[in-house]
């Protein structure tokens, strides 16, 4: 299960319960999935939502202005 997970990286605990369910035959919860994954070495993180503003400051940065 380790090296699937090394191998594809999943973004979400959704598709790890998934995987687990195919593949083994019994299902986890969410918190369930985050703590089996933490035992197993790895992270979870929720993932962090920008202000929109945020945002625009970033893209107006990294993106070049060659649009036409």
């Amino acid at each position: 299960m380790c090296d699937y997970f090394s191998r594809t990286m999943p973004r979400n605990t959704h598709e790890v319960r998934d995987y687990i369910r195919r593949i083994h035959g019994y299902g986890f919860s969410h918190s369930g999935v985050i703590k089996l994954m933490h035992r197993l070495g790895f992270v979870y993180r929720r993932p962090c939502l920008l202000p929109a503003g945020a945002i625009l400051a970033f893209f107006s940065r990294t993106v070049p202005k060659k649009w036409p």
